[in-house]
């Protein structure tokens, strides 16, 4: 029966040279014993440290010791793996609430990232914690670096951004609804109207990394807006936006609140003859 495995490696130059060019998997002493237990047809992802999921591999022999097999990969390592390139990703997979909740080797959850620690880790998996992993979406590099890159794009690009709705930028004498003051609460990226002259707070993160924080700033800009703007029977509501993952949290909490709502950023490149 076939089995599953993950193997956690800390150098993506090994990944590349070894595994993608030569499709070799060698390594040291540390895990010899855990990698004769690989069978052909054992299929095994990888998981480059600061990078993420790579790729799936399948083991084409079983291991072999150092120089008793040369027709394949590097004689330096003290064993060695046959493998075949089952699938690799464009983009890196990356550890997210589903796989921190749902994979045993896991173990502890508020400290999941030691899971993912360590020079040439490997164990067995199940098969459904396998299949989970290559559930998960692609995730591309960051394009804005900064909340402050992703808001002055579109704020230069506004006529361009499809928001689901018609939305303008508030103005008053104090100026332009974009990073509207509000005292002591701080700036709302974009203070805005929409179709029926009702405001709407956007609130951008460049990921979301603190669900009670995110979720405690735009309640507290709707309620200032509430206080000091809104007339009679205007209404006020707030949206979160963000090119990254939401937490579950962050769900939850929004779907208590009518007056939050969230919003995923999806980049799209158009390009025009000139």
């Amino acid at each position: 029966m076939k089995k599953h495995w993950i193997f956690v490696s800390s150098d993506m130059k090994s990944f590349e040279d070894c595994a993608i060019d030569e499709q070799c998997w060698g390594r040291y002493n540390r895990d010899i014993l855990t990698r004769r237990e690989i069978d052909i047809g054992d299929e095994i992802i990888f998981y480059v440290a600061s990078e993420g999921f790579k790729g799936v591999f399948r083991a084409l022999k079983k291991p072999v010791l150092k120089g008793l097999d040369k027709s394949f990969g590097c004689n330096n390592c003290k064993s060695k793996i046959k493998i075949e390139k089952v699938k690799t990703w464009n983009f890196p997979k990356i550890v997210n609430e589903d796989i921190i909740q749902g994979c045993s080797f896991v173990k502890n959850q508020k400290k999941w990232g030691n899971a993912f620690r360590g020079k040439h880790v490997i164990g067995p998996i199940e098969h459904i914690e396998f299949d989970l992993i290559l559930k998960q979406p692609e995730i591309p590099p960051q394009i804005f670096h900064t909340e402050d890159a992703l808001k002055d794009y579109v704020f230069y690009n506004w006529d361009e951004m499809d928001f689901g709705e018609s939305l303008t930028i508030f103005k008053d004498a104090k100026g332009s609804g974009r990073e509207y003051p509000v005292g002591i609460a701080g700036e709302i990226d974009f203070l805005c109207l929409d179709k029926n002259n009702d405001f709407v707070v956007l609130e951008f993160k460049k990921e979301d990394k603190d669900s009670s924080k995110t979720i405690g700033q735009i309640s507290e800009y709707i309620g200032w807006v509430e206080k000091n703007l809104a007339k009679k029977n205007q209404k006020v509501r707030g949206i979160i936006l963000t090119p990254s993952r939401f937490r579950d949290n962050t769900k939850h909490a929004a779907n208590s609140n009518p007056k939050i709502s969230l919003m995923k950023i999806n980049i799209v490149f158009k390009f025009n003859k000139v």
